[in-house]
């Protein structure tokens, strides 16, 4: 059986311009199932990576709820959750997030964790990750 989804956790390693290689498992899926074109969230306490595909399929969902209503509890969520995220292409296999993403959730080693969600991954500081579910 092939596999499809982005699953497991990885340890993984910044380079000199804080691009990480994907790990061959997730690349691999990202290549045969997907593309290169990613869509990055900077969360409270990590950061996650959405297939362009994937986030455009969530997005319809939440853009139903938010959009057209009056809730400024809702709307003040999406500009912050909006306002931290970005376009990306992988390129030759790296993923680069840039000192102000990587700033804004703790990751300042050059070691972290990459974490499968099954259509999206995860890159969580080390220390946290082993803190909250190591």
């Amino acid at each position: 059986m092939e596999e499809d989804e982005f699953l497991g956790n990885t340890p993984i390693f910044f380079d000199g311009k804080d691009r990480f290689n994907v790990p061959a498992k997730f690349k691999s899926i990202l290549e045969k199932k997907y593309n290169s074109n990613l869509i990055i969230c900077v969360k409270k306490d990590h950061i996650r990576i959405f297939p362009n595909k994937e986030w455009e399929e969530s997005k319809k969902d939440w853009e139903k709820l938010i959009t057209y209503g009056d809730d400024d509890e809702q709307i003040k969520i999406r500009r912050k959750a909006l306002s931290h995220t970005s376009r990306y292409k992988m390129k030759s296999g790296k993923i680069l997030l840039t000192a102000d993403q990587r700033k804004k959730v703790g990751l300042t080693a050059k070691e972290a964790v990459l974490i499968g969600m099954s259509n999206f991954f995860e890159v969580w500081p080390k220390e946290l990750w082993e803190k909250e579910y190591g």
